[in-house]
């Protein structure tokens, strides 16, 4: 209980009511359901149930609260607070208990124990009854005062007859015959604080008006209360029933001094006056659904005088003293047949009604109406809310049933609760109608889904994540509804969505968009929405964690058979130049990956400051702490992570264990011999770089990544490998040379035959294990060809040396690897035309081309005369246009194919640096984010190309639109020019027609003339023989 602008002043705790029989017997705590305050402040009502039973308490307080003009009411989800005051003197409340447990266990027996304090309260009566003493044993912990104050009465109705005894209606049979309260014992499980004025009520006139389904008590509930009168209702067997119909009256339609019902009979409705104590009237022309409503959905007016009935596809008011159909409303002009949930009055001449489209989506299902109360006239519609409550009659009285309390709404999202898959699909119900909603109703779709925009559940499916629920639902027929929502949303300040650090690639909301593009390629502008939003959030916020999935998802955009190459072209550009928020700390802990140079003054120092280098690429650590750069450094950092280089990825961990003997630093041998004699699968972490095209290299951060890596690791591992083919290219090539030039007696070369062999097999074991790790994109590179022939060759011209009976035997095998170690040594991809074009063309080998030459063959020497002026004026001129075009390409790409060839190396590399023992651990030159300097012209001179790219691409395509246009156009006007033409023909072909048509009337009517001129000649010469 509150006082205005003060704390709460006492507090009512219902599982401590100070009564043994009614807080030891039950099993579980009661819980709150609904309560009513009178007029005065000085009663609560208070509605509690358990698992098996219900109970009304009726609580007064001692010191009563100050009086005031209304009465309050308050739902489900009362919140108890402490039983102890705070800021006042007033005592605790005292237990006026009204309180029947309605227990179900027993199908045909209704339970109820009323307790009654009778302080303040009028006693007495005359009646006698048949009687069974119940003595309260009290705790010594109630006050005196409250001792031997309490009543109790307990009920036993049978549904099949009516207690005997019964004068007034009343269904109490009281243990107690010392202590009686009549003006209470019509107590039933629904109970009311009324007052019959509706204007300038007075709590003075406020009344508790109860029922026990047989008759209706009312009581003045003003200070000292007192029985004002009795209506009495004929009990039948369906006690039952008619009680709860009663209860529901009182609930729903107990309003001025009518209560309109639903009578004993199923098909009848009638209206009790609780002033005068009669029955007014009576109506029986319900349809089955307005029945059934009568005392759940029907709804009184203000100041009541009507009643709206809904049915099915109606409303219907009446008037409640005469059951007088006032208007009538049918829902004939809907698209389809509603069904209508509830109705409620609202500005006294109109009703609001809830509509329940069948076989509708929710959005289009839950709406509803205004109409005219005295007019038969729609007035306007809107939404309502959704809510999950249904009711569940049971019509077998013996079998076990329950009772559904409350209403549970579905608004709240809990996600450990069962409605999380409810707001789930609430959520994807806001989608579908954001894109046919107004700005208001836009807004608040917006703001309802920014609230819950970062819940979700750790190793949760898509619904325990908002937004992985969205991406994972996405469908086409949503796609434009939901990209505009999302845009929207994430545009704003509320709709911050953070990913969450422990993301994975099943529960990647953007991987679940690429992987819908494969039969859905709308899904990319989904993606790209969220996509633009991670990478200006982690410019913005300088954070790598809005990044971690688009990181996840590298592998995929990388993708050249993908439709979105351009997409990914565009993400990998935005990626250059992320700054960092720690630039403090990196200036002071940090160390440059220098790369190498010769130190020729080796007698001075090589400085290795941020400020003497003018692009660098560094690591943080705490093992180099070095002095701040001078003030000239003026250059701004920025990181990169090394899953925009590569995809990691990680082998059975039970196969990844290294042996105990091998873990040490200095056992390579053996480390050697367990890497070749082992399987060829993988073992260890392994790393994939991304399929990059040209232009997808031209990045500052991918290059500032290859360039880490070859600083540190990359470039000793070229070296070393440089130098171990070195050693190899020389054995073969020295074999070669004593092939040619030994004599016979020189000594065998077995050893430098095993040792090309044993280097060879090597060489070609690391070929296999490649095969075996990509099978399928091995031999789509011609590089890998040329390493088998390099390898291969001089590996079976040994085998076969070695395994020769005369070692003396020249091999002309051998002999031919010099040629496929030339190509690997120095392969170029047009190496064979441009040998073919210069030998052939160039060098006057005339002998290659005939050798008629010697013959005086003079048409050979026209030829080549002719050949070779068309060679120095034409010819000159073509390879210079081409020398010209090739040297811009190179100069443009040439870094680009510099970095990809590093990139192969650095990837080969970090695959070893896993397979040495120690390494890792030893070295610090592994961290997964690197930082690399630039100056601020060169950030802002990027972004510049970068629009204007994007300017070129948005000029190109209305290019290409108004060249489609014009062509459209072109075909238009052709198409009109045929038409015409085709007019033109049809009626000059008509025209024609009607000619040959006058031409043929023309000549049948001459020859209508001339044989009309034979008849009448004919008929002159028969006159004149007739005459003569």
């Amino acid at each position: 209980m509150y006082r205005e602008h003060e704390p709460f002043i006492c507090s009512v705790d219902v599982n401590r009511t100070r009564y043994d029989q009614l807080d030891v017997d039950l099993e579980g705590p009661k819980r709150v359901t609904d309560y009513t305050i009178s007029g005065d402040g000085s009663h609560v009502l208070v509605t509690t149930v358990t698992e098996d039973h219900r109970f009304l308490q009726l609580w007064t307080f001692k010191e009563p609260s100050p009086v005031v003009p209304s009465r309050f009411s308050k739902g489900s989800n009362y919140s108890q607070q402490p039983s102890h005051s705070k800021g006042s003197t007033l005592s605790k409340p005292c237990s006026r208990c009204l309180s029947p447990g309605c227990s179900y266990q027993e199908a045909t027996k209704l339970h109820t124990i009323a307790c009654i304090d009778l302080s303040g309260l009028d006693g007495g009566s005359d009646k006698k009854e048949k009687v069974e003493e119940y003595r309260v044993e009290e705790e010594n912990s109630i006050p005196v005062e409250n001792q031997n104050a309490t009543a109790f009465y307990k009920v036993n109705i049978n549904c099949a007859e009516v207690p005997a005894g019964v004068a007034d209606g009343s269904g109490f049979k009281r243990f107690n015959p010392e202590e009686q309260c009549p003006i209470l014992k019509g107590l039933s499980a629904k109970a009311a604080f009324h007052i019959i004025a509706t204007q300038k009520q007075d709590v003075k006139d406020e009344l508790f008006v109860t029922c026990d389904g047989i008759t209706i008590e009312v009581y003045s509930a003003f200070e000292e209360w007192s029985h004002l009168r009795s209506v009495v209702m004929k009990p039948t067997l369906d006690t039952p029933v008619f009680a709860s119909n009663v209860s529901n009256a009182l609930r729903n339609n107990l309003c001025s001094i009518y209560l309109p019902m639903r009578d004993r009979d199923a098909h009848q409705v009638s209206t009790w006056d609780i002033k005068q104590g009669i029955r007014r009237s009576s109506y029986t022309n319900l349809t089955y659904e307005q029945m059934e409503n009568v005392n759940e959905c029907a709804t009184v007016s203000k100041d009541g005088s009507l009643i709206a009935i809904p049915g099915k596809h109606q409303v219907d008011i009446f008037l409640i003293a005469t059951w007088t159909l006032a208007t009538k409303y049918t829902f004939r002009d809907m698209e389809h047949s509603p069904s209508t949930r509830s109705v409620q009055f609202i500005r006294n001449e109109e009703i609001m009604v809830a509509l329940d489209y069948e076989h509708q989506p929710f959005y289009k299902r839950n709406r509803g109406c205004i109409l005219g109360a005295k007019r038969d006239s729609l007035v306007e519609e809107y939404m309502t809310e959704g809510c999950d409550t249904f009711w569940t009659p049971f019509n077998n009285p013996t079998s076990p049933r329950t009772i559904c309390i409350g209403v549970s709404q579905s608004s709240l999202f809990n996600l450990e609760d069962r409605t999380e898959v409810e707001f789930m699909t609430g959520i994807a119900y806001l989608h579908q109608i954001f894109g046919i909603s107004n700005d208001v109703l836009q807004q608040k779709i917006i703001q309802y889904i920014s609230k819950y925009i970062n819940y979700s559940r750790s190793g949760a499916t898509s619904h325990g994540d908002v937004v992985l629920y969205v991406c994972d639902k996405w469908t086409p027929d949503t796609h434009r509804s939901t990209v505009q929502l999302w845009k929207t949303l994430l545009a704003l300040p509320t709709g911050r969505w953070i990913p969450r650090h422990d993301m994975a690639r099943d529960t990647n909301p953007l991987l679940r968009l690429l992987n819908k593009t494969k039969d859905n390629p709308d899904a990319i502008e989904l993606a790209e929405v969220f996509i633009n939003y991670c990478v200006l959030q982690a410019k913005i916020e300088k954070d790598t964690l809005f990044l971690l999935p688009i990181f996840q998802c590298l592998q995929e955009l990388m993708d050249p058979k993908q439709s979105y190459a351009e997409a990914t072209l565009m993400l990998l550009r935005d990626l250059a130049y992320l700054p960092t928020r720690d630039r403090e700390a990196i200036m002071k802990q940090h160390w440059i990956a220098h790369p190498f140079e010769p130190h020729w003054r080796f007698w001075t120092t090589n400085p290795e400051g941020l400020d003497q280098y003018k692009d660098q690429v560094l690591n943080v650590t705490s093992a180099h702490i070095v002095n701040r750069p001078e003030n000239n450094f003026s250059r701004e950092i920025y990181f990169a992570t090394f899953d925009m280089l590569w995809l990691r990825s990680n082998p059975d961990p039970k196969t990844s264990v290294v042996p105990d003997p091998f873990r040490k630093t200095g056992q390579y041998f053996l480390r050697i011999i367990d890497r070749i004699t082992s399987d060829p699968t993988p073992r260890y972490p392994t790393v994939k770089c991304h399929s990059f095209g040209l232009e997808a290299l031209d990045n500052p951060a991918i290059a500032a990544l290859v360039e880490y890596k070859w600083n540190t690791i990359g470039l000793q591992y070229w070296l070393i490998r440089f130098l171990i083919q070195c050693v190899y290219y020389a054995l073969v090539f020295a074999v070669v040379l004593m092939h040619i030039y030994r004599d016979d007696e020189e000594s065998n070369m077995r050893n430098i035959f095993g040792a090309i062999a044993l280097m060879a097999f090597s060489f070609l074991w690391i070929e296999f294990t490649q095969f075996v790790n990509d099978m399928h994109g091995y031999f789509l590179t011609v590089y890998n060809y040329v390493d088998l022939l390099a390898f291969l060759v001089p590996f079976v011209a040994s085998i076969l040396q070695l395994c020769s009976p005369d070692f003396s035997e020249r091999n002309t095998v051998s002999s031919y690897s010099i040629l496929f170690i030339f190509l690997h040594f120095g392969f170029s991809y047009n190496f064979l035309r441009a040998l073919s074009m210069t030998y052939f063309m160039l060098s006057a080998r005339y002998d290659a081309v005939s050798n008629g030459l010697r013959n005086n063959d003079f048409s050979i020497h026209i030829m080549l005369v002719i050949f070779s002026f068309l060679t120095v004026i034409i010819m000159t001129n073509v390879l210079i246009g081409l020398i010209n075009n090739a040297y811009d390409y190179g100069d443009r790409t040439w870094e680009l194919d510099w970095l990809r060839c590093r990139m192969r190396y650095v990837e080969n590399a970090e695959i070893t640096s896993y397979q040495i023992p120690a390494f890792r651990e030893s070295r610090n030159y592994f961290p997964d984010t690197i930082y690399y300097t630039a100056t601020t012209p060169q950030a802002f001179g990027r972004r510049q190309d970068m629009q204007l790219q994007l300017q070129e691409q948005e000029q190109e395509e209305v290019d290409a639109n108004a060249g489609e246009n014009r062509a459209i156009m072109e075909m238009f006007k052709q198409f009109q020019e045929e038409l015409r033409l085709m007019r033109k023909e049809q009626i000059e072909v008509a025209r024609l027609e009607q000619q040959e048509v006058y031409k043929a009337v023309l000549m049948v009517h001459e020859e209508q003339k001339r044989v009309a001129e034979e008849l009448r000649k004919e008929l002159a010469h028969l006159r004149k023989q007739r005459q003569q």
